[in-house]
């Protein structure tokens, strides 16, 4: 047994544990969720229902670019934003362009909108989407 005992494994074994305990103690301590935001336990019995997920919409727009083909180094791109509608607010979203030879640059929400950029070389008319899902603002009182 003492042949075995280097420092390699010694100091793989006070790794290990140290690790296993420290993953332990993270799982043993309550953390509580930021200001505004919503956790799992948060939610009780039918808070959350159907009707409310019916709230959501989706918003699509769309912006076209012109680089003419063949490629030759220099890139055109645009901008499509998704903007919500009147009374509700962005939640998620994404976009997508349909040219190979384009690619996106940018997606990030902002308070009302969805963003995509997109830009390509030697792409001909190439045409960038982009979709927000939009939650309705307006709180609902659950009917018994």
């Amino acid at each position: 047994m003492r042949r075995h005992l280097t420092y390699a494994n010694v100091a793989a074994t006070a790794a290990l544990i140290i690790a296993i305990a420290g993953g332990t103690t993270a799982i043993a301590v309550k953390s509580t969720a930021p200001k505004n935001s919503v956790t799992s336990k948060s939610i009780r019995p039918y808070n959350v229902t159907a009707r409310d997920l019916t709230r959501l919409v989706e918003v699509r727009a769309q912006a076209t670019f012109n680089d003419p083909a063949p490629a030759d180094g220099v890139f055109n791109g645009a901008t499509a934003i998704a903007k919500c509608p009147s009374g509700t607010r962005v939640i998620t979203g994404g976009g997508v362009v349909d040219k190979d030879r384009a690619a996106l640059t940018g997606s990030q929400p902002t308070s009302e909108a969805w963003v995509e950029s997109a830009k390509g070389d030697g792409t001909n008319e190439a045409t960038i989407t982009a979709i927000a899902w939009c939650l309705s603002k307006r709180a609902e009182k659950p009917t018994p």
